[in-house]
């Protein structure tokens, strides 16, 4: 056991999970279980919802009760591949998920270097960190929609400006994600022991290295689970892209929506069938996030 500058005061190491239990009395337990009840109403029942929906399609009989028919299908996903009323603006959901990674990708990239970038000068007493940190949060104060319109109202002057407007979709998205990848990489870099540097130093490490032997090894986890909260986000984001999307480019939340206002029970279920591999690609990517989280905690034990 290690003491304090006070011997009598020991330094008892903090032991994760320590103070959990579980309930005892009845009021606990029926705690627990409301909020679980509610969790389970708000959370899962959408999302499993959302992927009924998908595979099952339904007629109306022509009894007089007009009871509705259901029925399991697939039709709602082999419908996305094929263009039955011969429409000009047609793009299949193959098109509009790689717009999405490929914007997904882009913004990833801008986020991880402004953000690591940011989180490294923010670890040095300088006092302009403040007023950086300060900027880049901004993001979180204003909605993406008002994003969005400030992009559509800075560029739309421009001529010829329409063009480029695919190109600021994933700067939107980087924006949007940066306060959140700044979260995740500056505790990491925080974390490392400034004489560390020194004592590679001492080793012979030239300093232009530091961040490839030192730094970059130590933080790996926190850029990765990064990586994946930023394409996760640059996914799902609808406020920003519906102001900077093309016709002829459109990411996955635009096609849904794009179908959820088209007339017809069979226009619906393609858009609930789009939403599920939305749903499929973002929760494999927070998955894999909760594994990386999982494996760091192993290692630190």
């Amino acid at each position: 056991m290690r003491f304090s500058g006070d011997k009598n005061v020991p330094i008892i190491p903090m032991i994760e999970g320590e103070g959990l239990r579980n309930p005892d009395s009845f009021l606990e337990k029926s705690f627990v279980f409301t909020v679980s009840m509610i969790l389970v109403v708000l959370l899962v029942s959408p999302t499993a919802a959302l992927l009924l929906r998908s595979i099952l399609s339904f007629t109306m009989s022509n009894s007089a009760g007009g009871a509705a028919n259901w029925k399991l299908t697939f039709e709602n996903y082999r419908g996305l591949f094929f263009n039955e009323r011969h429409s000009l603006f047609f793009v299949s959901p193959i098109t509009a998920l790689r717009n999405s990674v490929l914007f997904a990708v882009s913004s990833m990239t801008v986020s991880l270097i402004i953000g690591t970038m940011i989180s490294v000068s923010s670890s040095r007493d300088e006092p302009s960190n403040k007023y950086l940190s300060f900027l880049v949060m901004l993001p979180l104060g204003t909605s993406a929609v008002t994003l969005g319109l400030g992009y559509l109202s800075a560029f739309s002057s421009v001529p010829n400006s329409i063009r480029w407007f695919p190109v600021l979709i994933p700067m939107a998205h980087a924006l949007i994600a940066l306060p959140f990848v700044i979260r995740i990489i500056q505790p990491a870099i925080h974390s490392i022991p400034k004489n560390l540097h020194e004592a590679a130093i001492t080793l012979g490490v030239p300093e232009r290295q530091l961040w490839k032997h030192i730094d970059f090894p130590l933080i790996k986890k926190s850029l990765a689970t990064a990586a994946i909260y930023t394409f996760a986000i640059s996914l799902g984001e609808f406020g920003a892209t519906s102001f900077l999307a093309r016709p002829e480019y459109p990411t996955l939340p635009i096609a849904i929506f794009r179908y959820l206002n088209l007339p017809g029970s069979e226009n619906y279920g393609k858009a609930m069938a789009m939403a599920a591999i939305l749903l499929v690609i973002c929760g494999t990517g927070f998955f894999t996030i909760e594994h990386l989280q999982i494996k760091m905690k192993g290692k630190k034990q």
